[in-house]
């Protein structure tokens, strides 16, 4: 990934085990690295990008929170018409009918959106604020990652909210942030809280961790959590995600080629994001990888996170 982000978290205690930033600075020349377009400087794993796709685990909890059933049927025709609006579908054919697992398999935009209607802004706000969108994350002593931007719900007109069901719209989040959300879910609906501080040393080097775990939260319940841990081996085995299937122990996780507004020529940008967790049962890490102008999620980002 020449520019971009990935970050590994313990999926039990939110503990930082890797943390990278591309492109690196270069030691030897900081000149030339502080005159280098591409911000070697700018720590990638905590600032604040466009989401995309990812965000729809946040509102499929919240359904499944809410009590919509996961078997919930729509008909994507290739578009959801809003009024004058149309938002259309990455399949422009339409994928046909479609329950909640093959929406996240296939990455329905459509299905989503009338998902999101159903659920309402506050319940996905919510939601998203119990996964640690829209705070910031303090790692340790002057480590922290960005708030990003959680819309407010009341604030929301319908038009928002259907771009916020696919995440799209005003909503930004970090690579930790989105570490955390893929912990709640593989933890059985228990939060974390990333940190990368275990604790200090003191008399001759050795290590003393007296650096207590922050306590956890239920954000969602434990069935909740399970549905969207087989949904999301679902994306890896069959669906979107499917070269993010590691040699062993399986996995879940989820694609996002999330649209940035900003163009180069006639080419929007795009940043690719794979988000996922492993092995498939017990999880032990969520790792999630984000290519800034990357293009697709189920690409460089899927296979980056196999690897």
């Amino acid at each position: 990934v020449p520019k971009g982000a990935a970050v590994v978290m313990a999926v039990e205690s939110g503990e930082l085990l890797a943390m990278v930033s591309r492109p690196a600075y270069d030691v030897q020349r900081i000149a030339d690295s502080l005159e280098d377009p591409d911000s070697p400087f700018f720590n990638r794993a905590l600032g604040a990008y466009s989401v995309g796709s990812t965000f729809k685990l946040c509102v499929a909890a919240a359904a499944l929170e809410k009590g919509i059933s996961p078997s919930l049927a729509y008909q994507c025709g290739g578009s959801y018409q809003l009024g004058e609006q149309k938002y259309r579908c990455h399949y422009r054919y339409g994928h046909g009918e479609l329950e909640m697992a093959a929406a996240l398999e296939k990455s329905c935009n459509p299905y989503f959106i009338n998902l999101g209607m159903a659920v309402g802004a506050q319940e996905i706000c919510d939601m998203a604020y119990a996964m640690g969108f829209g705070s910031p994350a303090r790692l340790a002593e002057g480590v922290t990652a960005a708030a990003g931007e959680l819309p407010e719900a009341g604030r929301m007109d319908t038009g928002e909210l259907a771009n916020l069901s696919f995440g799209q719209g005003g909503l930004t989040a970090t690579p930790v942030q989105l570490a955390q959300m893929i912990c709640t879910i593989a933890n059985g609906g228990l939060s974390v809280s990333p940190t990368v501080y275990l604790g200090t040393t003191r008399d001759g080097g050795n290590v003393v961790r007296d650096g207590e775990a922050s306590p956890q939260r239920r954000v969602m319940s434990e069935k909740t959590a399970a549905t969207l841990r087989e949904m999301l081996v679902g994306v890896v085995e069959r669906g979107s995600g499917t070269h993010a299937r590691p040699d062993c122990g399986g996995a879940g996780g989820k694609t996002a080629t999330a649209q940035t507004g900003v163009y180069q020529g006639e080419e929007e940008v795009l940043h690719g994001w794979f988000a996922g967790f492993y092995p498939a049962e017990e999880p032990q890490y969520a790792v999630v990888v984000l290519a800034e102008g990357g293009g697709e999620g189920s690409e460089l980002p899927a296979r980056t996170f196999a690897a």
